[in-house]
């Protein structure tokens, strides 16, 4: 199991939960924002990181609005 594989899983787990009622919007979004905060400080040099930043960012504008 690689790296980007885990973060699919990770975000597809928080889109489960929100949907069930299980986390917060506010909860989601803070997760989101923790995990492209993290891949942008800690992972900058992976191939993956703007690819999962980017989406992280696309499913906050989403709960946003």
């Amino acid at each position: 199991y690689c790296e980007s594989d885990v973060l699919n899983t990770y975000m597809l787990f928080l889109k489960y939960e929100l949907i069930k009622a299980n986390v917060s919007e506010e909860d989601y979004i803070d997760f989101l924002s923790y995990m492209r905060d993290f891949l942008r400080a800690k992972k900058s040099d992976r191939s993956y990181t703007e690819v999962f930043a980017k989406a992280c960012e696309s499913e906050i504008s989403k709960v946003q609005s």
